[in-house]
């Protein structure tokens, strides 16, 4: 990861802010359908009695479809605020990530005769990366 600095940090700063923004509004949307689900419950006990004027099959039928109707709403309603949560949490983990990274000193930054814990610590997963970048059955 390339570490980036000035206006093009503050761009992507400002990306995660507008993808969180719409994430949370999302989330507020889908809450207020709940509207929606109580009002196929009303629909339920307002066509119900309706279908008696058929038979009491074509009554249990109506009712039947207005609760699952209801019922499958409410679930995915539910589930959909809870990954939009997720998301939310995730995207603010991920800005505060980019912001501890470009916080940190870059490697061509530090003196290059210094063998501090950094270095050490880059050259210890590094050079077994290369090594196996290296190996014969790599095409490259």
């Amino acid at each position: 990861m390339e570490q980036t600095t000035g206006p093009e940090a503050d761009q992507e700063q400002a990306k995660y802010a507008a993808w969180i923004a719409e994430l949370e509004a999302r989330r507020e949307n889908l809450g207020r359908n709940k509207k929606w689900v109580r009002g196929m419950l009303i629909a339920a006990a307002v066509t119900t009695p309706f279908g008696f004027f058929l038979s009491k099959w074509t009554a249990l039928a109506i009712a039947a479809f207005w609760l699952s109707m209801a019922v499958i709403s409410h679930y995915l309603i539910f589930i959909y605020r809870w990954d939009y949560a997720l998301q939310i949490e995730r995207a603010h983990d991920d800005a505060a990530r980019l912001a501890e990274f470009r916080a940190k000193p870059r490697e061509q930054d530090l003196p290059q005769d210094a063998d501090d814990e950094q270095r050490a610590r880059f050259k210890q997963y590094r050079m077994p990366r290369q090594a196996v970048m290296r190996m014969p059955w790599r095409r490259g």
